[in-house]
């Protein structure tokens, strides 16, 4: 990994000869700290295409540089970074994707994990980097979120990133779950409707609502046609706070919405459903969850 090469250089150096007598180091917060660097590195990976275009065959630092148009020497640092970072592998000047990259990082491959990297990276989107003033105001991150969903070219890239981040879960929830005695799920704050459409093309007996901002139903309606899921699927836009529900579900999906509120929001939202589900209806969530692990 990038952070322990940095590490041993350091060790090399001399640097931590202080702490040579102690068995106690700066390590752990070092890695937490160096993290970034790592995490850039990826997302210029993706940016440039490096994994799709040695998956297509282009596996040289000269035929890589030659395709990008750029110098050969940044090209061979981003390569053996990859390489250290276990996402490549190097021999005789050749490199290969590995297992993960090939599978998560080349583009049009359903499992493409690479515009999840790109929302990520890019500054513009990283709303961690407004924490501390979150942590001073006690204000959820999810107000710039919603702010952001307003423009379409932010929203176009945030939910082509929560789709990557939904299939597999969706996938998932499709066998831990029985659906067949359900007849429609309304997917509140449904993105781009990855959950929808997989659990309806599991499961003949259900149709589907994602309710969701107008931009992000633009985006939906994008994934339901590419992927063949219009007989099945529908969208319905407006604010889930504000709006009523479209009538005649009888399951209701919260997928990664409630850690964006704040326990009062959450208690009305929750309470809306409940009031909305008929006897026998059903909320389902999945959520990110802090856990104390003893």
């Amino acid at each position: 990994m990038m952070d322990g090469l940095l590490w041993d250089n350091l060790r090399d150096l001399g640097i931590l000869k202080h702490y040579k007598m102690n068995k106690i180091t700066p390590e752990p917060i070092m890695k937490i700290m160096t993290g970034i660097w790592l995490a850039q590195t990826l997302y210029v990976a993706v940016d440039l295409e490096i994994f799709t275009k040695i998956a297509l065959g282009k596996n040289n630092v000269e035929q890589i540089a030659k395709d990008l148009g750029i110098d050969k020497s940044p090209v061979e640092r981003i390569l053996n970074v990859c390489v250290a970072s276990d996402l490549l592998t190097k021999e005789n000047n050749i490199y290969k994707n590995n297992e993960i990259s090939e599978r998560f990082l080349v583009k049009n491959k359903p499992s493409y994990y690479g515009d999840f990297v790109l929302m990520a990276g890019k500054k513009e989107n990283q709303s961690w980097g407004n924490l501390k003033q979150s942590v001073l105001n006690n204000s959820p991150m999810a107000d710039a979120l919603k702010e952001r969903m307003q423009d379409s070219e932010d929203a176009k890239m945030f939910i082509k990133a929560m789709h990557n981040n939904a299939i597999g879960s969706a996938n998932v929830l499709s066998k831990k779950f029985d659906f067949s005695k359900f007849t429609k799920l309304l997917d509140v704050g449904g993105g781009s409707g990855a959950y929808s459409i997989t659990l309806t093309k599991e499961y003949s007996n259900l149709q589907a609502i994602v309710f969701d901002l107008p931009n992000v139903c633009s985006v939906a309606n994008e994934f339901i046609e590419n992927l063949n899921a219009r007989s099945k699927v529908s969208i319905f836009e407006g604010d889930f706070f504000k709006d009523e529900f479209p009538k005649g579900s009888d399951v209701v999906l919260l997928s990664q919405i409630l850690h964006s509120y704040n326990e009062e929001e959450n208690k009305i939202l929750l309470k809306k459903i409940y009031d909305y589900l008929p006897e026998n209806g059903i909320l389902i969530i999945n959520e990110f969850l802090l856990i104390k692990v003893f």
